[in-house]
This record gives C-alpha cells, structure tokens and sequence, in this order.
C-alpha cells in the first residue's frame, strides 16, 4: 500500500532506486523470516507428553480427568460393546 500510495515520489537516482529495492526486499525477508520464527515456535510449545497410550492407562491414571458426553456415537458404541474392558 506504501508503495502505491508513494507512486509519483520513487527516487529518480539510480543509488536512491537501489537503496529502496534493498529496503523493501530486507523488510519482506525480516517478516518472512519473523513469522516463520513465530509458527516453528508456536508448534512446538503446544507439544505436550501425554502419560498414556491405551485406554487402560488412560483409566489408571489421576492426573487427567476424562469422561464423555452422553448421547454421542461414542455412547452408543459402548452401550453395544462386547469387549469386558469396556462394560
């Protein structure tokens, strides 16, 4: 938007076009680089080492509470379920 804005004031010098070429591609690499920086960051924060893999242990730890919602698919398939884990 700046630099349609600022169409009729380009510099007319070859070093004042120079100098703006360089400023315009340094300030879209430092956003490029910037906001890749923060996405990287932002993936590994919300990477969190969950103490179980089964749904035994699932059921035999304390630290998380756990529970589903009535009336869901997932109600239906454990009220039809033949496994004696799961009863």
């Amino acid at each position: 938007m700046v630099a349609v804005s600022a169409g009729h004031r380009l510099p007319s010098s070859s070093s004042g076009r120079v100098f703006t070429c360089i400023f315009w591609i340094s300030c879209v690499s430092l956003a490029a680089v910037y906001c890749g920086s923060l996405v990287a960051s932002m993936a590994l924060a919300r990477k969190e080492k969950i103490h179980f893999e089964t749904l035994e242990e699932l059921v035999a730890q304390t630290e998380y509470k756990w529970g589903y919602i009535s009336g869901t698919y997932l109600d239906s398939v454990l009220q039809v379920v033949s496994v004696e884990f799961y009863i």
